[in-house]
């Protein structure tokens, strides 16, 4: 999946954490490397990094056109501490 340089920016602005360029840069890096069921198995359903877990889940909402994939993250909330 190719994620936007918008939808990058985006997520800058919703999730302003301390170093979020890094934690953007290696979502990246799993979207290209990795398949996104996988991603989804491993990263949003079994997360322990709630900052990785949102930055992941911004990203395939926002990039994602498969409507299975939308419709089944579509109950996910994001993790605020």
């Amino acid at each position: 999946m190719k994620i936007s340089n918008g939808s990058k920016d985006r997520c800058r602005q919703k999730f302003q954490y301390k170093g979020i360029g890094k934690i953007i840069n290696r979502v990246c890096n799993l979207f290209e490397n990795e398949d996104i069921e996988a991603i989804i198995s491993e990263c949003i359903y079994d997360s322990d990094n709630p900052i990785m877990y949102n930055v992941l889940l911004y990203l395939i909402r926002e990039n994602c056109k498969d409507s299975k994939i939308i419709n089944e993250l579509k109950d996910f909330q994001y993790i605020y501490e």
